[in-house]
């Protein structure tokens, strides 16, 4: 705390339940200001006595894990979630004071900042009105393990989400994108402005994107009395993103300020392998077929 703020905290949890089960958690967050001037409006809330507030990066990672009935045959399920928020530094938004559209009768050279309170100036503060980044993701997934003299069978299933949301308040809110708030620059030769800051309005930029991916395998080995192995298995994979996307940043004709699509695709493999040892001679072969469509969002591509 000498210069920025960094702080990491974390703990971890286990024991053991009845009919042969186990569980274990653990969380971790780690909070930081990084090497670039912090310039945002101090938030914070209060949660169990203690005063908390998001930093330029912060981040958080969650993960619980329970298994049953351990030994030759195994349960577990395993969960995984993760959140981090991004407040980027940006010099162009780094003014903190007073601003005025202009302070001349014919408006000539542009708006006007000042450290101080002026009559007619008001309160802005750059770095606010930039945009953050939120992002979520988790990961779950089932499997179990039977284990049988010399063969072995292995199931799982697992489901992974992420998504993210870049607006003004780290909100899946667009509503601030509306001509009357859009940033106003300095303007160039100015005496009383230059075209590098923002004097006023949001950053006009939103995104919100999401993919999910949902999987399931099965796979099966034996080991052979001169110590090959035999394994073989299939899987299925469904996947699904979309992207929703407005961005006035730039503003030419003939370039969209929206992008948008949703898409989804179906997929599946089947493999069989084998090792062979024979005097000293070991020898892999293998086979593996996969399968993947886009789906109906293209035309006969299977």
């Amino acid at each position: 705390r000498l210069s920025t703020h960094f702080d990491q905290v974390g703990a971890r949890f286990s024991t053991p339940l009845p009919l042969r089960m186990g569980l274990v958690a653990r969380g971790e967050a780690t909070v930081h200001d990084t090497h670039l001037p912090m310039l945002r409006t101090e938030s914070r809330e209060e949660v169990l006595g203690g005063s908390f507030g998001w930093r330029a990066q912060n981040r958080m990672l969650g993960q619980a894990k329970l298994t049953a009935s351990p030994g030759a045959s195994r349960l577990a399920l395993d969960v995984i979630a993760n959140r981090r928020v991004t407040r980027p530094y940006d010099p162009m938004w780094s003014l903190d004071g007073y601003t005025t559209p202009c302070d001349d009768p014919l408006c000539a050279e542009g708006p006007v900042f000042s450290p101080t309170p002026q009559p007619g100036y008001s309160r802005y503060r750059g770095a606010d009105h930039l945009a953050i980044t939120h992002e979520r993701g988790s990961a779950t997934v089932l499997s179990g393990t039977h284990a049988g003299g010399p063969a072995v069978l292995r199931a799982a299933a697992g489901w992974r989400h992420a998504s993210a949301v870049t607006s003004l308040d780290g909100r899946d809110d667009a509503s601030y994108l509306v001509p009357e708030r859009f940033p106003e620059f300095g303007l160039p030769e100015s005496p009383k402005s230059q075209p590098f800051y923002v004097y006023r309005g949001d950053e006009p930029f939103f995104s919100r994107s999401a993919s999910d991916q949902w999987t399931v395998r099965a796979d099966a080995q034996h080991t052979t009395r001169r110590g090959g192995v035999i394994k073989g298995g299939l899987g299925l994979l469904y996947d699904h993103a979309e992207l929703h996307e407005i961005d006035y940043t730039i503003d030419e004709d003939g370039v969209d300020s929206l992008r948008q699509y949703r898409v989804w695709a179906p997929g599946g493999y089947a493999y069989l392998q084998g090792r062979w040892i024979f005097e000293g001679l070991v020898a892999h072969g293998g086979l593996r077929i996969e399968c993947f469509d886009p789906g109906p969002q293209a035309a006969s591509q299977a």
